[in-house]
């Protein structure tokens, strides 16, 4: 297998340096150092032997955490398909060729105040009934 595994872990001890193993601590599969922060990010490769199905890659350092994940089988590529015969192409055409437009994005407030919500339908009508029922109170 050639593929290769991004493996990115957190909540780690800061610059905690551990080994990743594959289903089995007699498997190593890389190493980690931990950031200051208790994250790492590593590259690790399945097994050529490695058959295809559910694998997990574990730290050695406590509480000795792991992932599990799915190993698939590659996938044979089709065969080549025939070349198709030679086929006069098509005469070129006067017609116009349509210009792709561009949609200009719509500007959004970001910022809403009391105001623009009672200005604005359905609640512009409150503060008109709240006028009106003052004056006739």
């Amino acid at each position: 297998m050639t593929t290769v595994i991004n493996v990115i872990g957190g909540q780690f001890l800061p610059n905690e340096q551990m080994t990743l193993f594959w289903d089995q601590p007699s498997k190593v599969a890389g190493t980690a150092t931990a950031d200051a922060n208790g994250n790492f990010n590593a590259r690790v490769k399945p097994g050529a032997n490695d058959a295809p199905g559910v694998h997990k890659l574990c730290a050695n350092v406590q509480p000795n955490p792991c992932a599990n994940f799915t190993v698939q089988a590659a996938v044979a590529s089709p065969p080549p398909s025939p070349t198709p015969s030679e086929l006069p192409s098509p005469s070129p055409t006067d017609q116009p060729t349509p210009t792709p437009q561009a949609a200009t994005p719509a500007r959004v407030n970001t910022t809403l105040n009391g105001f623009d919500v009672i200005s604005k339908p359905p609640f512009v009508f409150l503060p008109i009934f709240g006028v009106g029922a003052l004056l006739l109170a």
